[in-house]
């Protein structure tokens, strides 16, 4: 196996992997500190991990009371997807470069 197809599915995986981790860790990012440099880096991982969020309280079916467990998978997939995605297109794009 060459080092571009184990690097096809390991860059999306730890990439899905990071984000399901974030989503885990949501209730100490969620205290954001104001007027600091580090507060607005937290506001911008928060953002991202809007779509994990939001399928857990369609999945749900409340928004006030959501499970983290099924945000932190269903940002873990769509993470995996948007990389794997970008990857290929990256790859086949410097392909015909």
């Amino acid at each position: 196996m060459d080092k571009t197809a184990i690097n096809k599915l390991l860059v999306p995986i730890v990439i899905g992997g990071a984000q399901a981790g974030l989503t885990l860790s949501l209730e100490k990012l969620s205290v954001v500190p104001e007027g600091s440099g580090l507060g607005r880096v937290q506001q911008f991982f928060i953002t991202l991990l809007s779509p994990g969020m939001f399928g857990a309280m369609l999945l749900g079916n409340n928004v006030h009371a959501w499970s983290l467990w099924v945000a932190a998978i269903i940002n873990g997939l769509f993470y995996f997807g948007v990389a794997w995605g970008v990857f290929l297109l990256g790859s086949r794009l410097m392909g015909r470069a």
